[in-house]
């Protein structure tokens, strides 16, 4: 007789979900102690990583700058245009490159001597002794591009103990005396203690890193971010800067926002001082003709008799003749100012430099090709400074002075070509009166060329005087180009690492990987250990299981 044999039901996605929240159901039960033991094994690898980092901290400050898109007070504004004064507007999107520039941030190490620091071993980590360091190290001899690392241990109030490591990697120990000169072979220095040194501090090792200024300047700017709020309103620019010490980050902020606006002002002083010697040198220069031409015209009255009177016959030609005697000085007086900037210019024409805007010429159009010619030649000093001489924006600032600088040339010619055709005229008229009043004026007419150059250079001497004043007063009123609204701030907690995250990613992670290796062992095991491992599609009871 036939055995009937009922048919195995097919498989379905249900059982093999079952399965698998059975198979991770089945490992928690089994081994959930190792489970534990992992995720605690975990925490504890997180919290030594967190601990064996140095501690970051972060402070911002914030800067009102003097934008060139901004108005300020209308009535300052007017005065100082009046004297020609810069009102130090700065363009933001430039002083925001200035400001993360590591000329000024070399300037900021060297001010605080930042590329000499000072920490101390603690638990795992090392802790910044910035201004809290228990002695100072003065490297009277080192290469400027030289690093070292030296570990100092104070011994007792005289001695201490120094390690460093030679070319071969290998530790050299050498004991000293604070404030004597200590040579090493690759530099000569000398230790102080501070006012910090206690007993507290011997035996303890304080390790000092000296690196070079622009490695150090780098590592500071790698922690700076400069921001504009607002970007379309605003001129506020907020610095941020992280530093492995919150007092360092502080002063670092505040002393380059002042190294920032005493080169900012310096640059805009160059112009001033430019012209300051200038006029100084033509004012020695014209009072020294004018007390030759005051001495010929008192010898001349001294040995004439001359008498101003004239016939009324000749007083219409008279006047008329000081008329033109009066646009022939100031046409005079043009030229010469005319020439005097010519020279100018074409000293500028073999070195670059800036050009006084005081031209003392009725002509506008010259003067703004110079201001032009100035302000192309102030931004090019800022962007080649931190840019390059090769870098795009310097190239096209270079073009734009040679143009400015031609168009003055030439407006300049023209203007002189004019000005002598226009006094030849005149010249041509005056001659013509001279003639009809030889006879009765002879006498005068002998001193007019000695008054008239007395004139001539007691008017160029007033006028530099009221512009050298007027220079002086542009330098005292120069204003700095970012106003400091907000110090350098911040909490004194660090901001990394974040030790508790650490710790709750580690336990989290051990766990799981504990699970996850549990479950794979699981699913490739393909033997039959006990009744559980039966699939639960045999619907044959177990009758007994036998021990191994």
């Amino acid at each position: 007789m036939a055995n009937n044999t009922a048919p195995t039901p097919p498989v379905t996605e249900n059982t093999e979900e079952t399965t698998s929240l059975d198979t991770v159901l089945l490992v928690l039960r089994r081994y959930w102690f190792i489970i534990i033991l992992a995720a605690l094994a975990g925490g504890t690898a997180a919290y030594y990583l967190a601990g064996r980092q140095n501690y970051i901290y972060q402070k911002t400050a914030s800067v009102l700058m003097r934008d060139a898109k901004t108005s300020s007070d209308a009535s300052s504004e007017r005065i100082m245009a009046e004297l020609g004064i810069d009102s130090g507007a700065a363009n933001l999107a430039n002083e925001s490159f200035i400001l993360k520039s590591t000329a000024l941030m070399k300037k900021v190490v060297e001010d605080l001597n930042l590329n000499t620091s000072y920490w101390q071993k603690k638990d795992f980590r090392e802790i910044d002794l910035y201004k809290t360091s228990p002695l100072l190290v003065h490297f009277e001899r080192i290469d400027k591009q030289r690093a070292c690392t030296l570990q100092i241990t104070p011994l007792d109030e005289k001695r201490f103990m120094l390690s460093h490591s030679n070319n071969q990697g290998e530790s050299v120990q050498l004991e000293g005396f604070y404030g004597k000169p200590l040579t090493l072979p690759f530099a000569v220095i000398s230790i102080h203690p501070t006012s910090l040194m206690t007993d507290a501090w011997n035996e303890k090792t304080v390790i000092v890193r000296h690196k070079p200024v622009l490695e150090t300047a780098n590592n500071l700017l790698h922690g700076l971010t400069v921001t504009r709020p607002d970007a379309k309103e605003s001129s506020l620019l907020e610095m941020s800067l992280t530093a492995s010490n919150p007092q360092k980050a502080e002063d670092v902020l505040n002393h380059l926002i002042q190294v920032y606006n005493q080169i900012s002002k310096d640059e805009r002083n160059k112009a001033a001082l430019k012209t300051e010697n200038f006029i100084q040198s033509r004012l020695k220069e014209l009072g020294a003709a004018l007390s030759d031409v005051d001495k010929k015209i008192t010898e001349f009255k001294t040995k004439s008799d001359i008498v101003k009177d004239t016939d009324t016959t000749m007083s219409a030609d008279f006047s008329t003749s000081q008329a033109l005697e009066k646009e022939i000085f100031d046409l005079e007086t043009q030229i010469k100012l005319a020439a005097i900037l010519a020279d100018n210019l074409k000293e500028t024409e073999r070195k670059q430099g800036l050009i006084s805007v005081e031209t003392g010429l009725p002509d506008s159009g010259i003067a703004r090709q110079i201001e032009h010619y100035n302000e192309a030649y102030l931004e090019y000093q800022k962007i080649a400074g931190s840019a390059g001489s090769q870098n795009p924006i310097t190239v096209s600032l270079r073009d734009r002075m040679n143009s400015t600088r031609a168009a003055a040339n030439k407006a300049l010619s023209n203007y002189r070509s004019n000005l002598n055709l226009k006094l030849n005229q005149l010249i041509s008229k005056r001659d013509s009166l001279t003639e009809r009043l030889t006879e009765t004026a002879s006498r005068e007419q002998e001193i007019i060329p000695l008054v008239r150059e007395h004139k001539v250079k007691e008017e160029l001497y007033l006028m530099l005087l009221s512009k050298e004043q007027e220079n002086a007063l542009a330098m005292a009123v120069t204003e700095s180009s970012a106003r400091v609204l907000e110090t350098a701030h911040g909490p004194n907690f660090p901001i990394s690492p974040k030790t508790i995250q650490y710790i709750a990613g580690g336990t989290a992670g051990g766990a799981l990987f504990s699970i996850f290796a549990f479950m794979g062992a699981a699913m490739l095991n393909n033997k039959v250990n006990n009744k559980h491992d039966l699939p639960s599609t045999n619907r044959q009871p177990v009758i007994a299981e036998l021990p191994q």
